[in-house]
């Protein structure tokens, strides 16, 4: 799929208004769900807690822990594809898609985004 008509693809499907209910109904389920399952948990604040102190951690050696990440996925014939900003992750991704001639994409990290 050429770069334009993928693009075109996208702002159709952002301009759809019954996509765009359905995804926010979605949305709503799963953090309705998300805070029932917590209320379920007796220690949930101090399991919260220790999740920040954990993210906390690996935002600050965040360096480290991407090249762990790399070398081992790398070890299992995986490729990693690195990039300083939202630009290059794009390019890097449509890139990618035009490799495959993809016609469906599932983004799931807002790590492959741009933020306009």
């Amino acid at each position: 799929m050429k770069k334009n008509l993928f693009r075109e693809k996208i702002r159709e499907k952002i301009a759809n208004d019954a996509l765009q209910i359905a995804l926010d109904g979605n949305a709503d389920r799963r953090t309705t769900a998300r805070v029932n399952a917590f209320a379920g948990i007796p220690d949930h604040k101090e399991r919260r807690q220790r999740a920040h102190a954990i993210r906390k951690d690996i935002v600050d050696h965040l360096d480290d822990y991407v090249q762990q990440f790399k070398k081992k996925v790398e070890e299992n014939g995986i490729k990693v594809h690195l990039a300083e900003n939202a630009d290059e992750a794009m390019q890097i991704f449509m890139e990618i898609a035009g490799q495959h001639d993809a016609h469906l994409v599932a983004k799931s990290k807002s790590h492959v985004s741009s933020p306009g």
